[in-house]
């Protein structure tokens, strides 16, 4: 049973994510560091699975791309060692002042992100703010949509297992109501109607399964493990988990499609949207919550997909086949 949310909103992460880390990782570390830094210490701390002659093509990749940024990078050489530090005077500028318009505007662009619990940056996102507006001094750090102290931590141990990919232990209650211990390997997170999510791959044996979303408010005594790192896979997109066309709503039932001998790609959409029953044929039975029976129905024909239950869906397939074939 898929612990995916009622109306199955859902994400996922890839190599994109962990580059940007990386470079994130190497442009703090310039900015933190003052003395230049030699390639040794870089390699150790920020690029540790990279042997001496991939590790500076990587940092020189990264270095091009902190440049693209406006972040340019020095190399110089000391003892036989590569030194590495900004070039302060063509990366940064001097003060800039903002007009009142323009101070407004950004207030207004990005106060949403402040109080929303599922952007990463929030706190760092209201310490700027903070330079334009004291009123932000006075704000919470996590939304106040959700006064539990419970649900924060565990966001913020979540957050913190994620950005260093580290696994983590936690107490999971599922739809059910069953509760068990989990180690998962987060991989990213969403927000869905004032309700967060998580989606992790579970831990078992010495493997990780497929991610599956789980509610963060189910989960409980979060605990980070030490020396227990994952790697994001590289197929993980976190669109893909994102709520399907015919899940905008509340839900209205669930939806039951038969497919038969469908392609792998739309394989992996049903699995991570809803339960993918797999026949000895290779047919499959997919059941799928949904907000809509017409917007369900339009979906899974154009998807190849034959509705088998309940009457509503079957009749929104009729009806939408019977208008395409009048207007033919």
């Amino acid at each position: 049973m898929d612990d995916t949310p009622d109306t199955e909103d859902e994400v996922r992460l890839n190599t994109k994510d962990e580059a940007a880390r990386r470079v994130a990782s190497l442009a703090l570390e310039l900015i933190n560091a003052r003395r230049p830094l030699e390639a040794t210490y870089i390699n150790a701390h920020i690029y540790p699975d990279l042997d001496r002659s991939s590790f500076f093509r990587a940092l020189g990749r990264d270095c091009e791309r902190l440049a693209a940024c406006g972040m340019h990078v020095v190399k110089s050489t000391q003892n036989d060692e590569q030194l590495y530090q900004i070039d302060e005077k063509n990366s940064f500028i001097g003060d800039a002042k903002l007009t009142q318009q323009e101070a407004l505007e950004l207030q207004v662009l990005l106060s949403p992100q402040v109080a929303n619990p599922a952007f990463p940056l929030a706190d760092e996102l209201r310490m700027a703010l903070l330079k334009i507006d004291r009123s932000f001094a006075e704000q919470p750090l996590v939304s106040t949509r959700r006064p539990k102290k419970g649900p924060d931590r565990t966001l913020q141990m979540l957050r913190d297992a994620y950005g260093q990919h580290l696994l983590v232990e936690v107490g999971y209650c599922d739809a059910a109501g069953v509760k068990s211990t989990k180690i998962l390997a987060p991989y990213g997170f969403y927000s869905f109607r004032d309700t967060l999510y998580c989606v992790c791959a579970e831990e078992k044996g010495s493997k990780l399964e497929e991610p599956r979303t789980y509610r963060i408010d189910r989960m409980e005594k979060p605990k980070i493990l030490s020396g227990r790192s994952y790697t994001v896979p590289d197929s993980f997109e976190i669109e893909d988990y994102r709520a399907l066309p015919f899940q905008m709503g509340p839900t209205v039932g669930t939806a039951v499609f038969a497919a038969r001998h469908p392609q792998p790609d739309l394989v992996s959409l049903m699995k991570a949207h809803g339960t993918l029953k797999e026949e000895e044929d290779g047919s499959s039975i997919w059941q799928v919550p949904a907000s809509s029976w017409e917007a369900a129905a339009s979906w899974g024909i154009a998807q190849g997909l034959i509705p088998q239950k309940p009457e509503e869906l079957i009749s929104a397939a009729k009806a939408c086949l019977e208008g395409a074939i009048a207007h033919a």
